[in-house]
């Protein structure tokens, strides 16, 4: 049996116009193509828990292969601090 036989019944589906919400197989590769529609230019990929998973990375890699900056981190603050420097 195909993949896409298999995902037939789990369509990709949208919950909210903006801030846009996809959901479904497939819809992470849409995320730089997704964003380049929404105006992007530049992106900060934010995450806890999803360390050791290529999740991030490609992410990342989709919006930078459709000309977007992108940066990913796992450490923020809740509540940020005049203090307070990203790095890359």
């Amino acid at each position: 049996m195909q993949v896409d036989e298999l995902l037939k019944p789990f369509p990709i589906k949208e919950f909210l116009p903006f801030p846009r919400a996809l959901m479904g197989p497939g819809a992470r590769e849409m995320i730089g193509s997704e964003a380049l529609k929404m105006g992007f230019r530049k992106t900060l990929v934010m995450t806890s828990g999803l360390r050791g998973t290529d999740i991030v990375h490609k992410s990342v890699e989709s919006m930078k292969y459709h000309g977007l900056e992108s940066w990913s981190t796992t450490r923020w603050s809740p509540t940020p601090r005049t203090t307070t420097s990203w790095t890359r």
